[in-house]
C-alpha cells in the first residue's frame, strides 16, 4: 500500500504522546521510545524524520528492518507485538514502527522502565510505576483474561496452537517453546493460574460455543434487497475464531467467484469483489466486537444490492466515525485476541485498515464503505456489493418451485438452493457448491446427480476446471 497520505498526516500532526520522530537509527534509543509507547497508549515511531518534521531519510534502511525487529522483540520485555516496516516517502526510505498499548505493564528495556509524555520519553518515576501496575491488575480482570472453568487441554485444537507457535517463532527467533502449547499460551497470557482464559477459548477451543455462546458468527444471503424469510443461505459458524475466519472467507470467495483475464499467453484471475475491503471489514468485526456480552453477535448479511457487517460494540471512546476515513490510532477492545491475529498476519497495527477499505472499493467502482452506530452495534455497509437483482424471482420460470418426486421436502429445499446458487454464480464445481450451502461433498454430489438426471443443470468444461450451469427450461 502507498502510505504517503498517512505519513503526511502524521508529520502534520507532529510529535506527541502517541507519535515519535527520530532522524537516526540507534537501537537503544528506538527501544526506549518503543518501551515508552507500549507503557502508555501505544502509537507510532517514524525513523528518518527529525523532531521538527524534516524528512532526512535513512541510508541502508532496507537491510536494517529485520535486525531492528529482532532487537526490539528480544530486548523489550515482556514480549509485545511490535510491527517494523520499511516505507517510501518522497523518494526517501523510512522505517515505521507501530505498537499497541501493552496489557502486561510495566514493560522494560535493559531492566529499565520508560514512560512517554506529550513531549518526550524518559525513565518512569514512582507515580508512573504505580499507574502501570494498577493498569496491569485492571487488565487481568478484563473479560479476555478471565478464567474459563471447564475448558481443558483436550478441548483445544492443539494443531492450531502449534501453527501459532510456528508463526510466532518466525517473528521472534530468539524465543522457543519446543512445541509446548501450554507454555506458549501461558507466555501469551492465555493460560493463567491453571486455567485457560476466555480469549484462549475464542481463539483455539474446538467447540467454543459450549462455553461462550457469543463466539458464533452468522452469515445470511437474502434473495432480494431486504431481510426476510426468503434467503438462499443461512448458517451459524460455531467453531473457534481461526476456523470461522477460514470458513467464512472460503464461502464468500465461492459466492462472488473470480474473473479470468487473458493477456497474451498468460491467464490471471482475481476476485469479483473487493477482497481487501471485505476481509478487513470482517476482521474488524471479529477482533473488535464486545465479547463480554452473552448476546454479542457478528452478522454478515448479503443482499441482492449490498453487504452489511454488524457487530456488537460501538467504537472505543476517543474514536469517531469520521476518523475511519483518515489516519487514526488503533484502540483495542480485545488486545489478546488482536495480538494472535497479528501473529497470523490477519491484521496490522497501523491505523490504515479502514483507508485500505476505501481505496479497494474505489478500485472496484464501488462507493466508499459506510459506517454507522446503531444502539450498541457498529454497522459497516458496502453498497453495490450484492449477488444481483431479481435472484428471489427465480432462476428461470418455475425453478424455485422444483419438486422431484421420491425425495423429501428437506432435500427438495436443498436442490432449489443449489439451482439458485448455480444460476447466481454459474461455473461452480461440486466442492465449491458444498462449501457454499454448508453440506458434505458426497451429499452435494448426490444432489447434483439428481438435478442432472432431471435435466435441470449440466456440467460444462473439463473435469478439473469445469463447472455447473442451469439449463434453460
Amino acid at each position: 500500500m502507498d502510505y504517503t497520505s498517512l505519513i503526511s498526516n502524521l508529520i502534520k500532526t507532529g510529535e506527541g504522546k502517541r507519535l515519535v520522530f527520530l532522524s537516526q537509527l540507534r537501537m537503544d534509543t528506538v527501544a526506549k521510545n518503543v518501551c515508552g509507547l507500549i507503557n502508555e497508549e501505544g502509537g507510532d515511531l517514524l525513523l528518518g524524520i527529525s523532531s521538527d518534521g524534516e524528512i532526512v531519510g535513512l541510508k541502508g534502511a532496507t537491510a536494517k528492518v529485520d535486525e531492528l525487529s529482532g532487537y526490539l522483540n528480544k530486548h523489550v520485555q515482556p514480549n509485545a507485538p511490535i510491527s517494523v516496516s520499511l516505507v517510501k516517502y518522497k523518494k526517501h526510505d523510512l522505517i515505521w514502527i507501530s505498537v499497541w498499548e501493552g496489557a502486561q505493564k510495566p514493560y522494560s528495556f535493559q531492566g529499565k522502565i520508560y514512560a512517554r509524555t506529550q513531549e518526550d520519553t524518559s525513565k518512569a518515576n514512582n507515580e508512573d510505576l504505580s499507574s502501570f501496575i494498577l493498569q496491569r491488575k485492571a487488565s487481568e480482570f478484563h473479560w479476555e483474561r478471565q478464567s474459563l472453568l471447564g475448558l481443558e487441554e483436550d478441548g483445544l485444537s492443539i494443531r492450531q496452537v502449534e501453527d501459532s507457535i510456528l508463526l510466532f517463532e518466525r517473528k521472534n527467533p530468539h524465543l522457543r517453546f519446543s512445541n509446548d502449547p501450554i507454555e506458549f499460551l501461558q507466555y501469551m497470557g492465555l493460560y493463567q493460574n491453571g486455567h485457560f482464559t476466555n480469549a484462549a477459548a475464542i481463539l483455539y477451543a474446538k467447540n467454543p460455543v459450549r462455553y461462550l455462546p457469543q463466539a458464533k458468527v452468522r452469515l445470511t444471503v437474502y434473495a432480494d434487497e431486504k431481510s426476510s424469510d426468503s434467503f438462499l443461505y443461512d448458517r451459524l459458524y460455531e467453531s473457534n475464531l481461526f476456523q470461522n475466519i477460514q470458513d467464512v472467507f472460503d464461502y464468500i470467495d465461492v459466492l462472488f467467484g473470480r474473473s479470468s483475464y487473458i493477456s497474451g499467453l498468460k491467464r490471471t484471475e482475481r476476485q469479483k469483489y473487493p477482497i481487501v475491503a471485505v476481509r478487513e471489514g470482517i476482521m474488524n468485526a471479529l477482533v473488535h466486537r464486545d465479547y463480554s456480552k452473552v448476546s454479542s453477535t457478528v452478522h454478515i448479511s448479503i443482499y441482492s444490492n449490498r453487504m452489511v457487517i454488524s457487530n456488537t460494540g460501538i467504537l472505543p471512546e476517543g474514536l469517531h466515525i469520521a476518523d475511519l476515513k483518515r489516519e487514526h490510532t488503533s484502540i483495542l477492545r480485545n488486545p489478546d485476541i488482536a495480538r494472535m491475529c497479528f501473529v497470523h498476519d490477519l491484521i496490522e497495527m497501523l491505523g490504515s485498515g479502514t483507508q485500505r477499505m476505501v481505496k479497494d472499493c474505489k478500485t472496484y467502482g464501488l462507493t466508499d464503505p459506510i459506517w454507522k452506530e446503531d444502539g450498541d452495534h457498529l454497522i459497516l455497509e458496502f453498497l453495490g456489493l450484492g449477488i444481483g437483482e431479481g435472484v428471489g424471482e427465480g432462476v428461470s420460470e418455475g425453478v424455485n418451485d422444483v419438486v422431484i418426486e421420491g425425495v423429501n421436502d428437506g432435500v427438495n429445499d436443498s436442490l432449489n438452493r443449489l439451482i439458485t446458487l448455480i444460476n447466481t454464480t454459474p461455473g461452480m464445481n461440486a466442492k465449491q457448491l458444498a462449501i457454499a450451502i454448508g453440506k458434505g461433498h458426497s451429499t452435494v454430489e448426490r444432489y447434483l446427480k439428481l438435478l442432472r438426471e432431471n435435466m435441470l443443470i449440466e456440467f460444462r468444461g473439463a473435469p478439473k476446471d469445469g463447472g455447473y450451469f442451469v439449463l434453460d427450461k
